[in-house]
């Protein structure tokens, strides 16, 4: 028994020892700490809301906001002009341009420097377009479900949010107002709202049955609306006249109809899809929707813009006579490419890409003329524009943009 009880005392020793080496330890070694987790990149991802207002960009970073953006010249009048992928750009009255990436984040080139305008990030962009002027930017993002719209004012640097709950919007073409549509108890309502003066109340226009539509201010006295284009389905347009005040058809019926609707122009581009959604049409329109002409080659209308200079006989562009109107198209080498799927779905979707060479159309005459036809270049131009003799666009391949001389 006293065995035991010895055995029983080394054993409770032993373990007091240990247990005041641990105790020892323990305070001798300092706590660890958890390093803060730091951002990535120069701002947070932010959703807007109706409280939340985005702070100015500061003025004392010049460094962290400027980039020299040298052109990279491609031969043939081509060039790279930002090394920032681009998601939608607008070109302004003084030939510089502004910029919004694919992260919301929004830029000016001008010359061969990019300045950041607004470092702010903002996730799941569905669309974004420039006013009449370039002087706001109007952006659509989030759960399609329930977009939210917020405004950027390119003076101040800053963003603000939609004074008015949206799922649609689009601007006038020549002022800035905005049409947009809103939606509460089941039923949609057409409105518009004056950007420019602040003490403006929304305009209800229309109360319409639509479910998932989206908008065009296709000329300054008419709105489309436009269901949601699909290859696989037929759709409908309406155009809402604003001087009427009455809502007219403008399409009916058509698979993947989408239309496209440049600044200071009479006429519009026009896709229609092909027998079982493959392939398709590309169409002249005027505002109304009266078919001017359709098209012998395929392509769609986000990669063709107007032009309104005159070509001497030289092919050099002049002002010393009238301008005439032509349509410069980016078409894919192989016409196989769009019309073996169907479209648009497959195009917006990724799912198909296209290589491009540019032609110009003279509306008056018809007649044809190569831009540019290179077989070392892969460009598959979208959201196509023209200023003066350029022509501008992004590259699916690399988002980055791209300036094309007309020459």
């Amino acid at each position: 028994m006293k065995r035991f009880l010895y055995l029983l005392i080394i054993l409770a020793a032993i373990g007091i020892v240990v247990a005041a080496g641990f105790f020892l330890q323990y305070r001798s070694e300092p706590a660890t700490q958890q390093p803060e987790e730091q951002p990535t990149g120069d701002t947070l991802p932010i959703a807007l809301s109706p409280s939340f207002e985005v702070p100015p960009a500061t003025q004392d970073e010049p460094a962290a906001t400027e980039l020299l953006a040298k052109p990279v010249a491609l031969g043939n009048g081509l060039r790279v002009l930002s090394p920032r992928p681009t998601h939608a750009f607008a070109v302004r009255a003084d030939s510089s341009l502004l910029l919004a990436g694919p992260d919301g984040t929004i830029s000016e080139l001008r010359g061969t420097t990019l300045n950041t305008l607004s470092p702010t990030v903002i996730a799941n962009i569905q669309s974004i377009s420039f006013s009449f002027d370039a002087s706001k930017i109007l952006a659509v993002f989030g759960d399609r479900s329930e977009p939210q719209v917020a405004l950027f004012d390119v003076k101040s640097k800053t963003w603000q949010p939609f004074p008015a709950p949206a799922t649609s919007a689009a601007w006038s073409p020549n002022d800035l107002r905005v049409a947009y549509l809103s939606q509460k108890n089941g039923v949609v309502a057409l409105n518009t709202l004056n950007i420019a003066d602040a003490k403006a109340k929304p305009q209800e226009l229309a109360r319409v049955r639509f479910a998932d539509v989206t908008l065009a201010w296709n000329s300054p006295d008419q709105i489309l609306l436009q269901e949601r284009a699909s290859g696989m389905a037929a759709a409908s347009a309406w155009n809402w006249d604003i001087k009427k005040k009455a809502l007219i058809l403008f399409a009916e019926d058509q698979r993947g109809f989408e239309t496209r609707w440049l600044p200071n122009t009479a006429n519009g581009l026009a896709f229609v899809a092909g027998e079982r959604g493959y392939g398709g049409s590309l169409l002249l329109i005027s505002p109304q929707g009266d078919v001017r002409e359709t098209f012998s080659f395929l392509t769609l209308p986000e990669k063709c813009a107007f032009a309104s200079y005159t070509l001497s006989p030289l092919g050099k562009a002049t002002t010393s006579t009238p301008a005439v109107s032509s349509l410069v198209c980016a078409v894919p080498r192989d016409s196989a490419a769009l019309e073996s799927v169907i479209l648009p779905d497959a195009y917006r979707k990724r799912a198909v890409f296209t290589t491009d060479d540019f032609y110009e159309i003279d509306l008056a005459t018809g007649a044809t003329r190569t831009v540019l036809a290179d077989p070392g270049q892969s460009l598959d131009a979208t959201k196509v524009t023209v200023s003066g003799d350029m022509l501008y666009f992004i590259n699916r391949y690399d988002q980055k943009l791209y300036s094309l001389t007309l020459k």
